[in-house]
């Protein structure tokens, strides 16, 4: 069975997700690029006597190499040389889309134009002649609808005949404006006299290239005996055509390929003005608007804070009680011995006490995903363009911080799309201020604890908003201090709303969470068990002897009727409890709690949280189980956790906020910080995680001594 590779390659929101989607459904895997932490799909299906594994190259304009997602997508295709590109090109803006397969017959690919959002074209009156657009670009075409998946099968279809011969694809060259179609053969004509030059590339291709001042093909080259005659040529050439355009080369080569798209447009598309108002400009009036855009982005977030608190009640409720229950299990089936104790109370306790907080986190992430396929949140780097641009960013930087909302580790990844390396780490270093979904749990347990019901989706919408103000205040310090740079310009389509896709929605929804689940699996279960040990050992038998004794005693006393089993159960409730904080104190996590006690007093902690919050590095779900384990509450029951804190004299409503202002400002988990090294560099690494240790015991400090004195004022 042959094996073909395909790539799936588009312009950010023209459907090509949807796509590859449909093409691959559940066949998907995820990894990263070669050499490059960034996020890499692949989809391996059949289709007749055919394997064909789908790549899914990231959303680009263009294959020059300003951005890491650019230099990926071309990086592919020149080292990989798929056997076919399924480029998606938006019906209703050829235009536009046109400039990518444009570089991509450059490129000398085998290309499938799938034309999507056909439906969108008819009603807007866009008729296409496939035949006169595929003569002239050559390529194949294909029609689609990618949001209803309509036309799939016509692409398998396609590739299938194209691989046996049954189809031919005539290839043509875009041709440039003359004077430089005359530089062009003048460079590639010195290429050719080094054969090993076009082992890999084409002559013509690279001379475009080397045209356009592209460094990457330059260091490419360095090798060649005619390195030195090739770049001069190619420097003159640019200055040629420089002075008779009188304009940059780059803009020259791109009117130049506008010039050649407008060509075939006039041949092959014709539209019929019409004079209807669409939806979309209707809707972009308000949201998008200088006056009430921001308003009615935060009327959004603080509905979503609703729901997160509201919907996932029930959801929440029960998976408490299956991890209860499975842990208990445990001990009743196979007894109390020291294999069954790490099951129930480090594993199952430990993984359940983050995944019973899953349907909030859900929740957070079907909106984002919502926000994200409907059209609305490209929206949202619009408005907060006008903000961050005086900060020295754009908005273009507000979208890899709105991914922070689900996980910093994708959020880091995702800045890849900044082109600029300083703002791109600013960005990086002010992502973390965006509360990720392992904050979300600690957030709930301590807003739960401390804030009526009605107030709680309120107080998590303000701590988010808190995070989102300090981030662009950051990132505006940093700009102005350690990362000067002239501000880059932000130019972004708003595509036309949607109702978001079903399938696109779960898929999404469950990309996000399914990393939320691996670190549960991993990271947090590794730490939840080296927490138990450090908790639990070493063994103080002297305590355990005593506190046996006194159980026994209020046994006794309910066997002379001298106290109710209601009563009996409470004595022992409040003994277990201040036995657990005795057996903490004089073992190994007890002790580096009272090494570190005298730095965090100031904040409001004694060492039970700062226990908690060493844990908590690993993955800040990790704090919960830990103070679980401390007050000798069942790591699922976050109702009998709130019950403890409250019942404990030294945690109380300042201290409780104080832990929420630490939280929101704290370096973000172990894998992120990773990830982050690994976009970055050491020494970044080092400052990210200096400065947010700073800022979290600063805010800390301020929200605890600030609230002291209230309280002193009220009282």
């Amino acid at each position: 069975m042959k094996n073909l590779k395909v790539a799936v390659a588009g312009n950010p929101n023209c459907g090509k997700t949807s796509l590859f989607n449909n093409l691959t459904g559940s066949h998907q895997s995820v990894g990263n690029w070669p050499g490059v932490t960034v996020e890499k799909r692949e989809g391996l299906i059949k289709y007749k006597k055919l394997k064909i594994n789908f790549i899914d190259l990231p959303g680009i304009y263009g294959l020059t190499t300003f951005s890491t997602d650019e230099l990926i997508a071309r990086n592919y295709l020149l080292k990989e040389k798929p056997d076919i590109v399924i480029n998606i090109v938006d019906s209703t803006n050829l235009e536009r889309s046109l400039y990518l397969t444009t570089q991509l017959i450059e490129l000398g690919m085998t290309v499938i134009l799938a034309l999507n959002k056909r439906d969108l074209a008819k009603k807007r009156n866009i008729k296409i002649n496939k035949g006169k657009l595929a003569s002239y670009l050559g390529v194949k075409v294909v029609t689609l609808v990618a949001s209803k998946n309509r036309g799939t099968k016509k692409i398998l279809d396609k590739i299938y005949r194209i691989h046996n011969g049954k189809e031919q694809v005539n290839k043509v060259q875009i041709k440039h404006f003359k004077v430089i179609e005359d530089e062009i053969a003048r460079i590639k004509d010195l290429i050719n006299k080094d054969p090993e030059l076009t082992d890999t590339y084409t002559a013509r291709w690279l001379a475009i290239k080397l045209l356009e001042k592209d460094s990457f093909v330059r260091k490419n080259i360095k090798a060649s005996k005619l390195y030195n005659e090739i770049t001069e040529t190619a420097d003159k050439s640019m200055e040629f055509v420089k002075s008779s355009f009188n304009d940059e080369k780059e803009t020259v080569i791109a009117n130049s390929r506008y010039g050649f798209i407008a060509s075939v447009i006039k041949e092959s598309v014709y539209s019929k003005n019409t004079d209807f108002t669409k939806l979309s400009d209707i809707i972009d009036r308000f949201v998008t608007s200088k006056y009430l855009g921001i308003p009615v982005f935060l009327f959004f977030m603080w509905i979503i804070f609703q729901l997160v608190f509201n919907i996932s009640s029930p959801a929440v409720n029960t998976l408490e009680s299956f991890f209860n229950i499975a842990g208990e299990s445990i001990i009743i089936l196979f007894g109390k011995n020291i294999i069954t104790k790490v099951i129930a109370e480090a594993i199952i306790g430990g993984v359940g006490s983050v995944i019973i907080y899953l349907p909030n986190i859900l929740v957070l992430f079907l909106a984002v995903a919502v926000m994200e396929d409907s059209g609305y949140m490209t929206r949202v780097a619009f408005i907060m363009d006008r903000y961050m641009h005086k900060i020295g960013l754009h908005g273009k930087s507000f979208l890899p911080m709105i991914l922070g909302f689900g996980c910093s580790i994708p959020a880091f990844m995702g800045s890849r799309i900044i082109e600029n390396r300083k703002n791109r780490i600013v960005t990086m270093l002010v992502t973390p201020f965006m509360s990720c979904g392992a904050k979300l749990p600690v957030y709930i347990l301590l807003i739960g604890t401390f804030f009526p019901g009605k107030w709680q989706g309120t107080i998590l919408f303000m701590i988010y908003l808190t995070g989102v103000i300090t981030a662009i205040a950051a990132g505006s310090f940093l700009k102005k201090y350690l990362l000067k740079g002239a501000p880059s310009h932000f130019i972004i389509e708003l595509p036309p709303y949607k109702i978001p896709s079903i399938k696109n929605l779960l898929i999404h929804m469950w990309n996000k969470t399914w990393i939320y689940i691996k670190k549960a699996g991993s990271v947090i279960l590794l730490a939840s068990i080296t927490i138990w040990i450090l908790i639990n050992y070493p063994v103080n038998n002297e305590l355990n002897k005593n506190h046996t004794t006194l159980i026994r005693q209020i046994h006794s006393s309910y066997a002379r009727g001298d106290i109710s089993s209601i009563e009996m159960n409470k004595i022992i409730s409040s003994l277990e409890r201040k036995q657990s904080i005795k057996r903490v104190n004089s073992s190994f996590a007890g002790k580096i709690g009272h090494f570190i006690e005298p730095v965090i007093k100031p904040l409001g902690f004694d060492w039970k949280t700062g226990i908690s919050i060493i844990a908590g590095i690993g993955g800040k779900e990790i704090i919960i189980s830990t103070l679980s384990t401390i007050y000798s509450v069942s790591k699922q029951d976050h109702s009998g956790l709130r019950q403890a804190l409250v019942d404990d004299p030294e945690f109380d409503l300042t201290v409780g906020m104080s832990l929420l202002a630490f939280t929101l400002f704290f370096i973000p988990c172990l894998p992120a910080i990773l990830t982050f090294f690994k976009e970055v560099d050491l020494k970044w690494t080092l400052f990210m995680i200096s400065y947010l240790t700073v800022s979290s015991y600063i805010f800390s400090f301020l929200v605890y001594q600030g609230g002291k004195i209230v309280q002193q004022h009220l009282l």
